[in-house]
């Protein structure tokens, strides 16, 4: 019974004779895997190297060229051309350019160079979709264009030109093409291009350039001139190169609304001219990189930078013409003007303002020799109003050594500065008020005092005194700017009163609104008898003598305190006083004097 598996044919021939055809047939079909694989081998290469070197364009125009891919170009003419034998691979030796389409709207495809292991037979044909509309691409020749080489997002590289437009840039060789990636890492970078430009007439959306040679400026030498780029020769028969009308000569059309023609290559040559949007002028000239040409534009002849026109030819057949180095202009020098001697005020150097808030510009200036003002309800100057206006007074004062007293008064507002510190702040205040401080001074200092009048009667006056020799021991404690929290120093008696101060919103290192208290000490000699005891304060105040209260203020708000102490024993007292300040306005005045009938000797 024959086994179903059993060929039937194979029953014709004898068991030996079968066993050798089953054999044969199993060394054919390897030898056919293995020359199959051999002619993979060939193939792959190829195939990864055209892989690389299809460009990258613009989106609209990639999107066209996935639609129509050389691949199948390249399989037929590899499949036409390439042997499946064993042999090795032979070293790349000739170039094989590949037909792509560059952009939706093109009907010619632009061949682009692969290098191969073999030698094409014929020249692929081009792959052309037929539902894309008829629209040829304008070439144009292009040498030495200035522009920033910057990486396509998409992949590959882009050119960046003055005015913005972007063309996409096509290597023309494989050497190219490792140029442009190198450069590609180093971007944004200038570089100068030469190669051939391609353009619809509808605009530079799906521009491309395919680059001949390219040069980082930064790489070029400074001292000298490049040499005009050498293109990489091609094989004419499949990369057609746009050259000129025969017997038209190269000229350049405007690009912009007006650029300026210079009488020499560079930018420190005068401006002679200019040459206008779409204005045609002939091409007369360049220098010897072709960086800057020679045109003749209704009779004038200037130069300009080829990337600011657009060429229409080949400006490398223009002749060099040299052009000397510009002559730097010599600066004129000026006449020295006589220098003014600046003014030097003698008193108090006075500036008015016509406003409350010390701004702008004076509207007077005034070198006054004292500062007690008193322009009732009048003008301060002619042409300041009567009301509303502001002074500003200044001087530098040369001090003797010593504890001074200062007394200012004002109506309406003052302020009082030694050295740029604040001592009254009182700009706000009421009219007809009277302040008073001390401080120990010595030598050269500035006072500069501002005054506002708001309205009715305006007057300003400021007065100091050094003081007899320091009597009171006077300690201060909750000062901000007191190092230490308690500020402690010397201080006078006040003349007509043991103790008169009148800060205003101040205090007795500058402007503060928050609590302090003080305390002064001193030994005052008394004749026998009885005596009677003032004292004004805001806030707080007490009057000890000898340790024995006598007055006793000790609350807020303004007010006066007087007691009568009789029988006092002639001879040397102590006297203390402390005083508080919570809030408002700070001010402190303490006195007595010795009763006698029918009136009260002053101490």
């Amino acid at each position: 019974m024959q086994k179903p598996w059993r060929c039937a044919s194979l029953q014709l021939f004898p068991l030996r004779r079968r066993r050798v055809l089953l054999a044969v047939l199993l060394l054919a079909a390897l030898l056919g895997a293995l020359a199959a694989g051999a002619g993979r081998m060939v193939v792959r290469p190829a195939l990864a190297q055209e892989a690389t070197r299809i460009p990258v364009f613009p989106t609209a125009t990639r999107a066209a060229t996935r639609a129509v891919t050389p691949t199948a170009a390249i399989t037929a003419t590899l499949t036409a051309t390439i042997t499946t034998t064993a042999t090795p691979t032979p070293e790349p030796t000739i170039e094989l350019f590949v037909p792509i389409v560059p952009g939706s709207s093109e009907a010619e495809p632009l061949y682009l160079p692969l290098i191969t292991s073999q030698q094409a037979t014929s020249t692929p044909t081009p792959i052309v979709p037929a539902a894309l509309p008829t629209q040829r691409r304008m070439a144009q020749s292009i040498s030495g264009l200035l522009g920033a080489i910057e990486r396509n997002p998409a992949g590959g590289e882009q050119l960046l030109i003055t005015g913005g437009s972007l063309y996409a840039l096509v290597p023309a060789t494989t050497e190219l093409d490792a140029q442009l990636t190198e450069l590609g890492r180093r971007a944004p970078l200038d570089v100068r291009v030469s190669g051939t430009l391609y353009t619809t007439g509808s605009g530079d959306a799906n521009a491309f350039l395919v680059v001949t040679a390219i040069v980082a400026i930064e790489d070029e030498t400074p001292t000298s001139t490049p040499a005009p780029p050498t293109a990489t020769p091609s094989p004419t028969a499949l990369v057609p190169t746009p050259t000129a009308t025969p017997g038209r000569p190269p000229a350049a059309v405007g690009r912009f609304d007006a650029v300026n023609l210079r009488t020499g290559p560079g930018e420190d040559y005068s401006r002679i001219g200019q040459i206008l949007l779409n204005q045609r002028c002939a091409l007369v000239g360049r220098n010897a990189g072709a960086s800057w040409v020679q045109l003749e534009c209704q009779g004038t002849v200037g130069w300009v930078e080829p990337r600011l026109v657009t060429l229409d030819g080949d400006a490398m057949v223009a002749p060099v013409v040299e052009v000397a180095v510009p002559t730097p202009t010599p600066t004129p020098t000026a006449t020295p003007q006589p220098t003014a001697t600046p003014y030097t005020f003698l008193g108090w150097r006075t500036l008015y303002f016509a406003n409350t808030t010390l701004a702008g510009v004076p509207a007077a200036v005034d070198d006054l020799p004292t500062l007690d003002l008193n322009w009732g309800t009048g003008a301060a100057r002619a042409g300041l109003p009567a009301d509303a206006f502001s002074v500003r007074f200044e001087r530098v004062i040369d001090f003797a050594p010593g504890f001074y007293f200062f007394s200012a008064e004002a109506d309406d507002g003052i302020r009082v500065y030694i050295d740029g510190q604040t001592m009254i702040d009182a700009l706000g205040g009421a009219g007809g008020m009277a302040y008073r401080f001390g401080s120990e001074l010595g030598g050269l200092h500035t006072v500069r005092v501002e005054f506002v009048e708001y309205s009715g009667a305006a007057q300003v006056r400021l007065t100091w005194a050094q003081a007899p020799a320091n009597r009171w021991t006077a300690a201060y404690s909750g000062l901000p700017v007191v190092s230490g929290g308690v500020l402690s120093r010397m201080e006078p008696d006040g003349g007509d009163y043991a103790l008169d101060y009148m800060w205003g919103n101040g205090s007795p290192t500058g402007p503060y609104t928050g609590a302090w208290m003080a305390q002064w000490e001193a030994r005052y000699t008394f004749l026998g008898g009885d005596y009677l005891f003032w004292a004004q304060a805001d806030d707080g105040v007490r009057l000890y003598l000898d340790n024995l209260l006598l007055l006793d203020k000790w609350s807020d708000g303004a007010g006066e305190v007087r007691n009568r102490f009789l029988n006092v024993g002639g001879g040397e007292h102590v006297v203390r006083v402390e005083y508080y300040q919570r809030t408002g306005i700070a001010r402190v005045r303490v006195w007595w004097g010795r009763t006698m009938p029918g009136a009260i000797e002053p101490r």
